[in-house]
């Protein structure tokens, strides 16, 4: 009997946090059809089940998209890839960090059972934020947090905030080191920016082959180059806040067992009145773009009735005047189409460690100094610059590896895949 003629190739995605329509469109997953099939496993309810029940936000309900709950299910739809294998070529994006015992397991078992047949792994390392921070000035303090095993203790146990976090934080670094331990099951691993390059070329020379791309806010940038937003009349001069997570709804403390310094009660009044004054001394207009993780109504009372959008980061921060973040990989956009950014934080954030690391780090890397909404400036003009060789900097720093203008999904497709792209495929473009 003669065998099956082959099928389009199979990419299967390994999720292991909540999977929503946000990251769906972030990892560019519409763009590989009609090239490549594509399945989404979300596996959180496997590997992390607890922060997975507290995120707020919509599970995708796509039919490609499935929620693998039980192990057993697991190794169904494992089996199912190898009986696939023989008619089509796997491609598996395993997303999964190993950050605990069940995501190592999870990685481990199936790089076992599918190693005879011959899948192609592909990892992404391309956060499109700094890994760490060359000098910042926190609390008027210069610290040095290049890398290296002195900086990365200090880095450690400078930023803790609770037991919970300490324990985490170990769990994390020992089945990091585990897997590291392990042959690399990866056939290639994506890299975007100097700071996560650097580590890549040190690995071992057997390890995943590199290929140079974008972070996944930097490739949607370059998609929508050649599939531009429509321009809509503007009426008023408009400004951005990108919302990070917390306090209102859970966020990535949960997962990492660290305090939540911010208050609802605090928080949202402070932030309130600051963007009052900031709206008064530019005469822009603030909207909000919510946090993927959230699920704020359209023009909730606590951010003064102002609008709340979902899934137009990117087009809002084009069409806005300057940006407001306390700490987001977002703040990628800003740097792409040059807004001047104002970093901000709270009397309450003070006492986060971490959060103020971050917030401080960010600013001082890109030029300017975070804002205190309790005590905001008197004049907001000195802070709405943009630093054209600082912003350059961060580009290549976190957000691009590569010399080319092609996004993520295409470099994939054709570097990896070798399937050739039509140049008009993007023409339609999500």
């Amino acid at each position: 009997m003669a065998n099956p003629l082959p099928k389009m190739p199979l990419l299967v995605v390994i999720y292991p946090y909540k999977f929503n329509e946000f990251l769906y469109t972030l990892l560019e997953l519409d763009c590989y059809p009609p090239y490549c099939e594509v399945v989404v496993w979300d596996i959180s309810q496997l590997v992390n089940l607890k922060f997975s029940n507290a995120v707020t936000s919509e599970r995708s309900q796509r039919s490609n998209v499935v929620q693998v709950s039980r192990w057993r299910n697991f190794f169904r739809q494992v089996s199912e890839l190898r009986h696939r294998s023989k008619v089509t070529r796997l491609y598996i994006f395993n997303h999964v960090v190993n950050s605990n015992l069940l995501e190592l397991f999870s990685s481990l078992t199936l790089s076992f059972l599918l190693r005879k047949n011959d899948p192609t792994f592909i990892q992404i390392e391309a956060a499109g934020i700094l890994r760490y921070y060359p000098l910042t000035t926190s609390a008027g303090t210069q610290r040095n947090l290049e890398p290296g095993w002195l900086a990365k203790l200090r880095s450690f146990t400078a930023t803790l905030t609770t037991f919970t976090e300490l324990i985490v934080r170990l769990q994390y670094s020992l089945f990091r080191a585990l897997a590291q331990m392990l042959p690399d099951a990866n056939t290639f691993r994506l890299v975007a920016g100097q700071q996560y390059l650097a580590p890549a070329l040190r690995r071992h020379p057997h390890a995943a082959k590199l290929v140079f791309g974008h972070s996944e806010d930097y490739s949607r940038y370059l998609i929508h180059t050649k599939h531009p937003f429509p321009h809509a009349a503007r009426t008023a001069k408009l400004a951005v806040l990108l919302e990070s997570n917390g306090p209102m709804f859970a966020g990535d403390t949960i997962q990492m067992g660290s305090a939540q310094f911010d208050t609802f009660a605090m928080w949202y009044p402070s932030l309130t009145k600051f963007i009052d004054q900031l709206e008064l001394a530019t005469m822009a207009r603030v909207e909000i773009a919510g946090h993927y993780k959230s699920a704020h109504p359209s023009t909730p009372d606590y951010y003064g009735k102002r609008h709340v959008r979902y899934g137009e980061t990117q087009e809002l921060v084009r069409n806005s005047e300057f940006v407001i973040v306390r700490t987001s990989t977002a703040t990628s956009f800003a740097v792409l189409y040059r807004k001047p950014i104002i970093f901000i934080y709270s009397n309450q954030t003070k006492n986060n460690p971490q959060e103020m690391l971050d917030c401080w780090g960010m600013a001082s890397f890109l030029g300017t100094k975070p804002v205190n909404i309790d005590q905001p400036p008197w004049n907001f003009a000195e802070l709405l610059q943009v630093n054209e060789t600082r912003y350059a900097a961060y580009e290549k720093a976190c957000l691009t590896s590569a010399g080319s203008t092609r996004p993520n999904s295409q470099i994939i497709l054709e570097d990896i895949m070798k399937i050739p792209v039509s140049p008009r495929h993007y023409t339609h473009a999500p």
